[in-house]
């Protein structure tokens, strides 16, 4: 997955100008000492923000892109997932109506994150 997100984010700068493909290539060669997630690494480089990568990201993958500072957490919804549980896969919930709950999850693309969640709760997660 990770070489996807790779691929998915070097079109993208190529595409829009800040790179070519050979100076991409070479800081990817870069990237590999470098001990985190490609997203931090080109945030921590400057080279783009957060924000704007995530928002490329929900428009490529049609998913939707909340800005967490704005939504109101149902203290319902909060109390129902032990905080191990939403740290562990990186998930914020925010409504429970009835027995399905909305959640914002920063992987939401692998698969074994929903199959373990669902594992581990008794809601059906929206995200």
């Amino acid at each position: 997955m990770a070489k996807i997100i790779k691929n998915i984010l070097g079109e993208y700068f190529v595409k829009n100008g800040k790179f070519t493909q050979e100076s991409w290539d070479d800081l990817l060669k870069e990237f590999q000492s470098y001990d985190s997630d490609i997203v931090s690494f080109v945030v921590s480089k400057g080279i783009s923000s957060e924000k704007e990568i995530l928002s490329f990201f929900s428009k490529e993958l049609n998913i939707e892109f909340i800005d967490l500072k704005a939504v109101d957490l149902s203290k319902d919804a909060v109390s129902k997932i032990p905080i191990r549980i939403s740290s562990y896969y990186k998930m914020k919930p925010h409504d429970l109506n009835n027995k399905n709950m909305t959640v914002s999850e920063s992987l939401p693309l692998y698969i074994q994150v929903h199959d373990g969640r669902r594992n581990q709760l008794t809601y059906g997660i929206y995200t």
